[in-house]
């Protein structure tokens, strides 16, 4: 990068969260006290539930009225990856431990209304691979990561072999 830009950007950005994110961007040290101040941050700590998640974890609830700016966890941690947060910010954190726990089942998911098959084994890849968009490296991850892959081969070895597309995905 040439050296005029980190100090051009931060001559140019205004505000807590632009600054940060532009600090982010150059790999400068930024300011985390200002930016969990900013109005971007301030609703993901505040709409964080107590178990870390931000109610359903995947789909929306249309009966729940309260109003609120993520109506999902998977659109939260998608703000904290917008947002640059850090592996050691509170929400991810929070979020992390929630995720990891769908993910080994330690903690219920809240949004059961899909109907199709295997729906639980998908959703706690789901929850995997918003844990490891956060820069999670928990074996539990890895190893959701691990049997994915190794589902992905074997199923497109069965396509591959003319077989029966249902079988595959089974």
């Amino acid at each position: 990068m040439h050296p005029a830009v980190v100090p051009y950007l931060s001559g140019q950005a205004s505000g807590a969260m632009p600054l940060w994110l532009s600090m982010r961007v150059c790999g400068e040290t930024a300011d985390a006290a200002m930016m969990r101040a900013s109005r971007h941050y301030l609703p993901l700590a505040s709409e964080q539930r107590e178990d870390g998640g931000y109610g359903r974890f995947h789909s929306m609830d249309s009966q729940d009225k309260t109003p609120r700016q993520f109506r999902t966890t998977e659109q939260a941690v998608q703000r904290m990856r917008d947002l640059m947060l850090p592996p050691d910010d509170p929400v991810i954190l929070r979020a992390e431990w929630a995720l990891l726990s769908y993910t080994d089942g330690t903690l219920a998911y809240s949004d059961r209304i899909e109907h199709h098959p295997d729906f639980d084994i998908a959703l706690s890849s789901m929850a995997a691979a918003n844990a490891s968009a956060l820069g999670s490296v928990d074996e539990r991850v890895e190893r959701r990561k691990a049997v994915c892959a190794q589902y992905v081969s074997s199923a497109a070895e069965v396509i591959a072999s003319g077989k029966d597309y249902i079988t595959a995905w089974r």
